[in-house]
């Protein structure tokens, strides 16, 4: 493993999934050759590490109990920063799973903009099929903003008059400025005021904006509708009804051509 040892210079260490990149620079680790230096004591092993993406809380503590074990007499010299905590909660980011939270360390800037930093596990749902190249695939910067409009409109509170709140996007548009690393990020919510003209309802402009290293990674426009649970509900039971007649409607067409 080539690795700065410089404390003043940080080492970042990314899931192992981003191999292509740690092969090409000095300042990239995968968790796995980071925890094979360290077990064979190699002079190599940084002093100064922080968490990229596809690192959890778990792999750090892996690593530390690799320093205590292996390298006892540099375990205090080595300095580690960990991934961005807390997640955003189940309630707020709308996932189940905790790999599956892209947000993490969510905050109020001002009353319509709020800031996340991006944490994107290492096995995530979105990473599971493969990985190519040294970026991160351009669907996690995507979805990272559906989950920011969804935490950003609870932490701003733009909608606390909707009695259980279902969340509607009417348009999303990605523009891509740069490639996604697996380096710290953060993700940046700023809406325009809401359209509270509606009963029951309320809709939502906004931009979010992926950063990295102080540039626009992502730009990603969403205008969506937070209805009431009862309301949303009766729009969907009707378009359902609606949908499956027209199918019904079109599978009887289809057969009369056979006639």
């Amino acid at each position: 493993m080539a690795a700065d040892t410089n404390s003043g210079s940080p080492t970042y260490v990314v899931g192992d999934q981003f191999e292509q990149l740690s092969s090409e620079s000095v300042q990239v680790v995968t968790l796995s050759q980071l925890l094979d230096a360290i077990r064979s004591k190699a002079h190599t092993v940084p002093s100064f590490l922080v968490a990229g993406q596809g690192i959890d809380s778990f792999d750090i503590m892996a690593v530390k109990d690799a320093l205590s074990s292996h390298l006892r007499n540099r375990a205090q010299e080595v300095s580690i920063v960990g991934p961005s905590e807390p997640l955003v909660s189940r309630e707020v980011g709308h996932k189940w799973r905790g790999r599956n939270v892209l947000l993490s360390k969510l905050r109020a800037v001002n009353q319509f903009t709020a800031v996340a930093d991006l944490r994107v596990a290492g096995d995530n749902e979105l990473l599971m099929d493969h990985q190519t190249g040294r970026h991160i695939q351009g669907m996690i910067a995507i979805e990272a903003a559906r989950q920011m409009l969804l935490a950003a409109t609870s932490i701003l509170r733009l909608a606390d008059e909707i009695k259980d709140p279902f969340y509607v996007l009417q348009q999303i548009s990605t523009r891509f400025e740069s490639f996604l690393f697996p380096l710290p990020a953060t993700v940046r919510y700023e809406s325009a005021e809401p359209d509270k003209s509606r009963t029951n309802s309320v809709g939502v402009k906004a931009s979010i904006l992926v950063e990295q290293s102080g540039e626009i990674v992502s730009v990603t426009d969403v205008e969506y509708i937070v209805f009431a649970g009862q309301r949303i509900a009766e729009i969907e039971h009707r378009k359902a009804e609606e949908a499956l007649k027209r199918e019904s409607q079109c599978v009887a067409g289809e057969e009369g051509l056979f006639i």
